[in-house]
């Protein structure tokens, strides 16, 4: 039971964590909240491996891999999203993070050595790729963006999704050299040295009056999109890994869009259109399919 419930909590974490983007994009710009994001969740992370005298990663390769693991599963996704909640909702947002794991199935099977394809396996990502081509459809009502910032925006998310898929085949692959929590400690760090390094390179003699701009609003979002969402969610997942398995952790995929599309509908007063529903359960049963004709869960 214990179990079910830190699989719901971080779900509801990572779920709630598109809801705090798009409050974030109402006054700071997308690099801005993805290194605002990683800077905060870094701080959260070092700290307790500072304490604990933990090891860092001593060989190149490994180091290589973290370099890989910050700037495309970590830097980049944070940026479209920040780049999709000034342009799209939340529930949007959310609604293409169903793709991920499809995403992920995929480039497992593209990268050597590459795993087996299985007809039941391929049906399933047939079908949840048809899921993403309906939720991107043209939306009924016209947001701030417009039409076109609307679809720009879903993109951007879903471009965010295959950063997480890169991000969670590097992951994997590391996880044989590195423990789960430095590979979070060491890439988070890295990532949030070279994204607040790069916001400061944008914004430059002009960086402290943008600061003084943004409202408070955004600035409570962010941090805690820093702390709860990023740095704790990622504590509580690994710990979710070691005491019930990658398996059955992995069964978030399933139920982070899901709880983002009913945060940001609920919170945020956000439409969900039937394309949207239809979209998301075509996904979904894509994910469940793949999952099934894989042979073995990852």
């Amino acid at each position: 039971m214990r179990a079910i419930l830190s699989l719901v909590f971080v779900s509801l974490l990572w779920g709630s964590s598109f809801l705090f983007i798009k409050v974030a994009a109402g006054g700071i710009d997308p690099l801005g909240i993805a290194a605002g994001r990683l800077v905060v969740a870094a701080c959260c992370l070092l700290l307790p491996a500072v304490v604990r005298s933990v090891a860092w990663p001593r060989t190149r390769a490994a180091w290589g891999k973290i370099v890989l693991l910050s700037l495309g599963g970590q830097i980049f996704p944070f940026l479209m999203l920040g780049l999709a909640g000034h342009l799209t909702t939340s529930v949007d947002m959310a609604l293409m993070m169903g793709a991920a794991p499809l995403v992920t199935f995929l480039i497992a099977r593209v990268v050597p050595p590459g795993e087996p394809w299985t007809l039941r396996a391929a049906a399933g990502l047939g079908l949840g790729f048809v899921g993403v081509v309906i939720a991107l459809s043209p939306p009924v009502d016209v947001l701030p963006g417009g039409t076109d910032g609307h679809l720009i925006g879903r993109l951007c998310a879903l471009l965010a999704a295959v950063g997480y898929a890169v991000g969670a085949i590097v992951s994997r692959n590391l996880s044989r050299e590195v423990g789960a929590t430095m590979i979070v400690t060491a890439s988070m760090s890295l990532s949030a040295a070279v994204a607040a390094a790069s916001w400061l390179a944008l914004w430059g003699a002009s960086a402290a009056a943008v600061l003084e701009t943004v409202s408070t609003a955004s600035i409570v979002a962010l941090v805690v999109l820093g702390v709860v969402n990023t740095a704790f969610a990622y504590v509580v997942y690994v710990r979710l890994i070691h005491t019930a398995g990658a398996v059955f952790a992995s069964l978030n995929n399933y139920l982070v869009p899901v709880f983002g599309l009913v945060v940001g509908a609920v919170a945020l007063s956000e439409p969900v259109g039937p394309a949207a529903l239809a979209g998301l359960a075509l996904i979904l049963g894509g994910v469940l399919l793949v999952r099934v004709g894989s042979g073995r869960a990852r």
